[in-house]
């Protein structure tokens, strides 16, 4: 039990971070109050609050896990509401640098379903609580402080209104997304901004949604092609979704954005490394427009590394840092940023002093593996701005490069990389002595018959083609 259980607690947005940070605070505190500028739907709805939720989403295995533990039945519940599970290695037909991974049983079960899907159910779960109560259609504008400088509540005020009201809390987390204002907020309370570290690939989305068809023949459930560095900058997924769907999401690197009208949209998916995504959708019933998104700039802000950081205060989720979704795992990092919260929370028995400067630093632990993944790959291409190609960045696309091209070839790579990929094992279980053997024998190999990857790449780009 903590400490105090009459302490009130506000959480500012109601997306994926939000709902898990209140979920948690409900063990801790009597009372938790969400702040959302949107509607918060009751069922599986699209939301202007997150424009990107109409594209392909991958709840990873370990992000999977931890919402179980803090929502039990959630995964019931979304299978009974048209979620698919499937066999990450057997249903998954992926396509790398090199070729096509084959498809084996990896024994670890994903969950396929839209982000509304996966959202509305999780938010379905976590509002059950009595200890929660909802502000829709409100925007915060500042943080209050008390005599000695500790946040203790926030202003707030009515969408398409003038007026300001406060409410007070001992505790306020902003996991209000992308667009968060704290560093604005923390300028006008006295507080340095912190540095910000920005990685940009632009990486431009666009979507469709499909009927399935019934009668196409194929062998996967789940189809993902991609991105050939450096010759080729353009990517597609095909994702089973409840309803029969599918959700195909075309994307491209560089500024290589991918078409929003009908025939452009085709014609960028023929142009893929396979033609296999666009064999299947060629024929199928669209049941959609073609929707574009290209927010898609890496962004840490580093409140770790701030000298002074107010009492009573949080950032979470986007707010403190964003990913390029071609990768997946932001949905995965809001959960572990959640548990972690949960952990530091259990170990003070719920005391609030000290719990932001603490929590801000043990984030930054948490986030640095998806950071320095997601980075590293859009690093590889000339195009990206930001970041810098020191020595570990070159090792790394040297060491992750060679997993990537012996993947097709070599089913334990494919074994080990699956759960490291899913999160579920760390980047370390790649170094697995057996791996590093083949990695290096497989670079001396390149070397010895004088393979030069561009032209590699790009004849065999043709004969996949022809």
């Amino acid at each position: 039990m903590s400490q105090e259980m009459n302490r009130s607690a506000i959480v500012i947005g109601g997306s994926i971070a939000g709902l898990l940070a209140a979920r948690v605070l409900t063990d801790h505190f009597e009372h938790v109050t969400i702040i959302e500028r949107d509607h918060m739907p009751t069922e599986a709805e699209l939301r202007t609050g997150v424009p990107q939720a109409f594209h392909g989403h991958a709840l990873l295995g370990r992000g999977r896990e931890i919402m179980e533990q803090m929502l039990p039945g959630l995964e019931a519940d979304l299978l009974e509401h048209g979620t698919l599970k499937i066999d990450a290695g057997r249903a998954t037909q992926i396509r790398f640098k090199t070729g096509w991974a084959k498809r084996i049983d990896s024994g670890l079960e994903a969950f396929s379903m839209s982000r509304p899907l996966l959202e509305g159910r999780v938010r379905a779960r976590v509002l059950k609580s009595t200890k929660i109560t909802v502000r829709e259609g409100y925007n915060v504008v500042g943080l209050t402080t008390n005599a000695t400088g500790a946040i203790n509540g926030v202003q707030l005020r009515q969408r398409g209104g003038q007026e300001i009201d406060v409410l007070r809390a001992n505790l306020v987390v902003d996991a209000s997304g992308r667009a968060a204002k704290t560093p604005d907020w923390l300028a006008q309370l006295g507080y340095e901004r912190p540095e910000e570290t920005t990685i940009d690939a632009f990486v431009g989305y666009a979507t469709r949604w499909y009927e399935m068809p019934e009668d196409f023949a194929h062998e996967w459930e789940l189809l993902w092609i991609q991105p050939v560095p450096p010759v080729l900058s353009r990517g597609g997924l095909i994702l089973p979704v409840e309803g029969n769907r599918w959700q195909v999401t075309l994307f491209g690197i560089g500024k290589d954005y991918p078409p929003t009208d009908d025939e452009g949209f085709l014609a960028f998916a023929r142009s893929l490394a396979s033609t296999q995504l666009y064999n299947a959708i060629k024929d199928a019933t669209p049941i959609t427009p073609v929707h574009g998104y290209r927010n898609t700039l890496n962004k840490m802000r580093h409140y770790d590394k701030l000298e002074r950081f107010p009492e009573g205060l949080i950032v979470m989720g986007d707010a403190y840092a964003h990913f390029n979704p071609t990768y997946g795992q932001g949905m995965t990092v809001a959960a572990l940023s959640a548990d972690a919260l949960a952990g530091l929370l259990r170990e003070r028995n719920g005391a609030i002093e000290g719990l932001g400067r603490a929590f801000q630093k043990l984030a930054a632990k948490v986030i640095a593996p998806a950071w320095m993944m997601t980075t590293t790959e859009d690093l590889r291409w000339s195009t990206t701005e930001g970041g810098t190609h020191n020595l570990m960045t070159r090792v790394m696309h040297w060491y992750t490069g060679n997993i990537l091209a012996l993947i097709p070839e070599d089913e334990e790579v494919y074994r080990a990389f699956i759960p490291v990929q899913h999160m579920l094992k760390p980047a370390t279980a790649l170094f697995a002595p057996s791996i590093v053997a083949k990695v290096i024998a497989y670079s001396l190999r390149s070397r010895r018959q004088n393979k030069q990857p561009a032209i590699q790449v790009t004849q065999e780009l043709v004969a996949v083609k022809q």
